[in-house]
């Protein structure tokens, strides 16, 4: 399914001893139809989540291969040209109404991906992980580079060293802190959107396996050696503040702009963007330190691709209902960041901004994009729309 959304004309291989020479490229509708047949086929023999118990984590159930079959036909109209949003609602409320195995929403936000996720009620499929094995999302190549230079610091977890600020969530406020105008991108803002949501909180460690928040911003205190608390400076010896904007703020005051006005990918500090912490970095002296497996497939996502399908056929109070199951978590009972239950509080765009705020950082988000037809339109912060597709 990634290459077929990544690419759309690829290679279908179905054997490999004794050739020596690649097929010729299938068209999306072939590798369409050649998937949904692969999954159709494998699940009256793949076991069930509840079937598999504690030895469940890592293997594919019936649940897990229905999902990815939700996935194929909730972008079948990009993929073919064919919607298929009815039959991705039939798959999806199966999957709720416990047809393929038992899931269950978690009730705090962070469960499906703690330390002990691997048996979360609401994780369809995740890759296994832990300290002494395998555990990718938490190296160079994904999370490990999401963070300034001396941030172990501030999460107290030094056993590998210093960090790398790759990657940062792209910013919703220019140089001067004014927000900007565009109407994609901007996820820390759309986040704000709603102010008393738990996950604005800023990341802590609480101890005992326990934090709070999923973003890194303004300062980051510790201890140091002496016992003194001081803030995270960055490697050329400014003190670090976060902000949700890029450009080379060095020891400028929260509050205060600063003189060199340029801001794009290729001037920044380390003061610029907002980190996301979605997976725990739990101290260097915590059991459960680095022991997160990744959440590919949550009971979440099928909740908001039953509500998108409803959506596009006008039941917004149907897809609301749906929606605040899942949303009810981050928010205060009777909140009203809560969408109205008659549906008024939903539009395309908003429906589009809310995958992004569920789904942050999970690598969806290209697709979900091109789902609804924005992903080459617009402008961006420092991007603009190209002459071609």
């Amino acid at each position: 399914i990634r290459l077929l959304d990544t690419y759309r004309n690829i290679e279908i291989i179905t054997k490999v001893k004794g050739e020596n020479k690649g097929k010729e490229q299938s068209t999306p509708q072939e590798t369409f139809n050649f998937i949904e047949n692969e999954l159709l086929q494998s699940v009256p023999n793949l076991p069930t989540n509840t079937t598999l118990g504690v030895n469940g984590l890592g293997r594919w159930t019936k649940g897990a291969a229905m999902s990815l079959l939700s996935r194929l036909y909730l972008n079948a109209k990009v993929y073919t040209g064919q919607d298929k949003f009815a039959q991705c609602a039939v798959v999806c409320q199966d999957i709720i109404d416990g047809k393929y195995g038992s899931y269950n929403l978690e009730s705090r936000w962070d469960a499906p991906f703690d330390y002990n996720n691997g048996t979360s009620s609401e994780n369809i499929f995740a890759f296994p992980s832990s300290f002494g094995f395998t555990h990718w999302q938490y190296t160079s190549g994904m999370y490990f580079w999401s963070y300034p230079v001396n941030t172990p610091q501030y999460f107290g977890f030094t056993d590998y060293g210093n960090m790398n600020p790759k990657f940062s969530l792209q910013p919703g406020r220019d140089i001067n802190d004014v927000e900007l105008s565009t109407t994609l991108g901007k996820p820390f803002v759309k986040f704000q959107k709603y102010a008393d949501d738990v996950r604005l909180k800023k990341y802590k460690n609480l101890g005992g396996s326990k934090r709070e928040g999923m973003f890194l911003f303004g300062y980051l205190p510790y201890k140091n050696a002496s016992g003194n608390t001081v803030n995270v400076e960055g490697t050329k010896g400014y003190t670090l503040y976060i902000r949700d904007a890029v450009g080379y703020f060095l020891n400028t005051p929260p509050g205060v702009a600063p003189s060199d006005k340029e801001s794009n990918m290729n001037h920044a500090d380390q003061n610029s963007g907002i980190p996301s912490v979605k997976y725990p970095w739990y101290p260097s002296d915590d059991a459960n330190k680095i022991a997160s497996s990744y959440a590919e497939i949550r009971l979440a996502e099928i909740y908001y691709a039953l509500a998108e399908c409803k959506y596009r056929t006008g039941d917004k109070a149907g897809a609301s209902t749906l929606l605040n199951r899942v949303r009810s978590r981050y928010y205060p009972a009777a909140s009203a960041s809560l969408y109205k239950t008659d549906g008024s509080s939903l539009t395309d765009q908003e429906i589009l901004d809310e995958w992004g705020r569920e789904f942050l950082t999970e690598g969806r988000r290209r697709t979900d994009m091109i789902r609804w037809g924005v992903f080459n339109k617009g402008t961006w912060w420092d991007k603009q729309p190209d002459a071609d597709n």
